[in-house]
């Protein structure tokens, strides 16, 4: 029986933002909480993996927020400019994709990131 309460404190948009995005699944925000909650105590682990960004990675989600991305007319130039990246990635002197012992890409930090409009 839910007999105990938790509180919390967190960013006013950061919980309204949530509220809607549960409310739309049909869920409270103390719905979600619990959940969590119950699914960390059956598994004794989190759910997801807590990633921390880097300094990159933040500086690139705000970017993102603001909505400071490349812009392209049409696919195929998305996917010249994608192509370009990757190359110069591939120069001497530039930090390519980390490889893992299988010769598998390891993420690390953030993809290049566009949008089509």
């Amino acid at each position: 029986m839910a007999n105990q309460l938790v509180q919390a404190r967190v960013d006013k948009d950061v919980k309204e933002e949530a509220s809607a995005v549960l409310a739309a699944m049909g869920l409270t925000v103390s719905d979600a909480v619990r959940l969590l909650l119950t699914r960390v105590a059956r598994e004794k682990e989190l759910p997801f993996a807590p990633l921390v960004p880097n300094a990159e990675t933040i500086a690139a989600m705000k970017e993102t927020r603001a909505g400071n991305l490349p812009r392209f007319d049409d696919v195929q130039s998305l996917l010249d400019e994608r192509t370009r990246f990757h190359r110069w990635l591939q120069q001497p002197g530039h930090a390519g994709p980390s490889r893992d012992a299988h010769g598998e890409r390891v993420r690390q930090g953030h993809d290049h990131h566009a949008s089509i409009g």
